[in-house]
């Protein structure tokens, strides 16, 4: 689960015990001097008890008194962060949506992650409301994602049919064509060059990047000797390091995007745990293509029937949101942002991209 209940009290585990076990009550054995017996001794016994009793409750009174009741905690996974022609979207409903943030690659920044998220629980809900439309039914009778799943899935092969997209029917010299015009995004990432403008001001790294986009060695080397703060990389024009597939030599924030380039002159940015931002572009890149064989053709008609799906989608959403009365909770997805903030960020370094 993404987000989990704590509790608000003051109470240390101290107070409570170890989970499972009583904690033990201490009492106190009183006894009056001499024999009591009969009447007398119960008697003294009863106002003992009693006295007891008060003082008990009068210290129950003052812990109530002064008490801090603790406020309810309402989880934001349970809150409604928007809503779809009046049905709520809760932050649940976009948390199965939710991918690793990406790294920065290019000029313009990464998506952010629940953002993108809600922004498909949002097209999964025109997309099944759509399906109902034109008579469409689920499987299943189950629970509500699960009907818009399969709603959606009838919508979309019906869509693809309409178009003329059939993925089964996809010959070997078609998919063997697709797998040739794009190597590249095939590829995983051999080896490289590392270069860097590293500042300390992400405003000005992001000015800087815009002009490393277009920079060749001799324009990039100036924006080096200009910008960065980092005197040894400096001192070599921006040269960081050779790095292989698993970029051992380079901070892991900047790894990840390294791994991510794909062509000579490739750009992106990355900030690291010190505080500062390098403006990242690559060279004398290699790739590692993998072999034409049988895992490869089903790896790239699984990824051609996913592009003809995703142009669909494009499609439909840019017909059905303009009419669709879509309304944002801003406050309640900030929360639920802020709940499940630390799963967004990968903490094992990748090698490449799959």
């Amino acid at each position: 689960m993404l987000t989990q209940r704590h509790d608000d009290g003051d109470s240390s585990p101290a107070e409570h015990g170890t989970a499972g076990e009583e904690r033990p009550v201490a009492r106190e054995e009183t006894s009056a001097a001499g024999a009591s017996t009969g009447t007398a001794g119960r008697v003294l016994r009863w106002v003992l008890s009693m006295v007891a009793v008060a003082v008990l409750v009068a210290g129950a009174a003052v812990t109530f008194a002064n008490a801090r009741v603790p406020e309810a905690r309402v989880d934001p996974g349970e809150e409604v962060v928007a809503t779809v022609d009046g049905e709520p979207v809760y932050g649940l409903d976009v948390g199965p949506h939710i991918r690793t943030e990406a790294p920065w690659v290019g000029v313009q920044p990464p998506a952010d992650p629940v953002d993108s998220a809600l922004r498909d629980a949002v097209i999964v809900r025109l997309l099944a409301a759509e399906a109902r439309r034109q008579g469409l039914s689920a499987d299943s009778n189950g629970a509500r994602s699960v009907v818009d799943g399969q709603l959606n899935l009838a919508l979309l092969d019906k869509e693809m049919d309409a178009r003329g997209h059939h993925p089964e029917k996809l010959t070997e010299p078609e998919v063997h064509a697709f797998y040739q015009d794009n190597l590249d995004r095939l590829s995983r990432f051999r080896s490289g060059t590392v270069s860097a403008v590293i500042l300390t001001d992400l405003d000005r790294a992001r000015e800087v990047l815009a002009r490393a986009a277009v920079a060749d060695d001799t324009a990039f080397a100036a924006l080096v000797a200009q910008h960065s703060t980092d005197p040894a990389s400096r001192a070599k024009g921006g040269l960081v390091a050779e790095v292989d597939a698993a970029a051992d030599e380079v901070p892991l924030p900047v790894a990840r995007v390294v791994v991510w380039t794909r062509r000579n002159g490739d750009v992106g940015l990355a900030e690291t745990g010190d505080g500062r931002f390098w403006v990242i572009r690559m060279t004398k890149i290699e790739l590692l293509p993998p072999p034409w064989n049988a895992a490869t053709e089903q790896r790239v008609r699984e990824l051609m029937a996913n592009e003809w799906r995703g142009e669909v989608m494009r499609d439909l959403e840019a017909r059905l949101r303009p009419a669709a009365d879509v309304k944002i909770n801003k406050g309640a997805l900030d929360r639920y942002r802020a709940e499940v903030g630390n799963d967004l960020v990968p903490t094992a370094r990748v090698t490449a991209p799959r």
